[in-house]
């Protein structure tokens, strides 16, 4: 997603909100470009994920630990910087980008039928099931989830996208 911005965008910085992976990658992928970047992070976030963000010359802002202030802080950030949003999992580029580590697992394992992947705020999956289809015949590709941060499986079951300490 950093590498597809046009010089113009990329002079104004990247935005993101994320409790760690995704932030931390955005903060390397800026830092490789010589762009700015910001992660919006929830204050409940491991202090581990925090310094990794910070490790690779991302800039942390903190908010409550709600998908609502995550993205009202990220667009007052994007309002005050004229930043380019990367947002985490709704974002084609993300989506393809996080496909190829599906697309290189495909393409090392012969005879790969199964792939279980973590499924964060969603981008990782996404990924995942658009190279197993198109690049591994019949591969099943299966979510996993913490029994403590199960969102998706909330969302499958009520029919809509939720999140933790959401009414459904």
């Amino acid at each position: 997603a950093v590498l597809s911005l046009s010089d113009e965008e990329a002079a104004r910085g990247v935005v993101t909100h994320s409790s760690g992976n995704h932030g931390a990658a955005l903060a390397f992928a800026a830092a490789r470009r010589g762009i700015p970047a910001t992660v919006v992070v929830p204050n409940t976030a491991s202090r581990a994920k925090i310094e990794n963000v910070r490790r690779y010359g991302g800039r942390v802002e903190f908010c409550e630990p709600t998908l609502v202030d995550r993205e009202e802080v990220a667009n007052q950030l994007l309002a005050s910087t004229g930043g380019v949003l990367v947002h985490p999992y709704d974002d084609f580029r993300v989506i393809a980008g996080q496909g190829t580590a599906a697309m290189e697992f495909i393409e090392e394992v012969n005879e790969l039928d199964t792939l279980v992947t973590p499924v964060g705020g969603g981008g990782l999956i996404s990924g995942t099931c658009l190279a197993a289809r198109f690049f591994g015949r019949g591969i099943q590709v299966y979510g996993v989830e913490p029994v403590a941060a199960a969102e998706a499986a909330r969302s499958l079951e009520v029919g809509h996208l939720t999140a933790l300490g959401q009414d459904p």
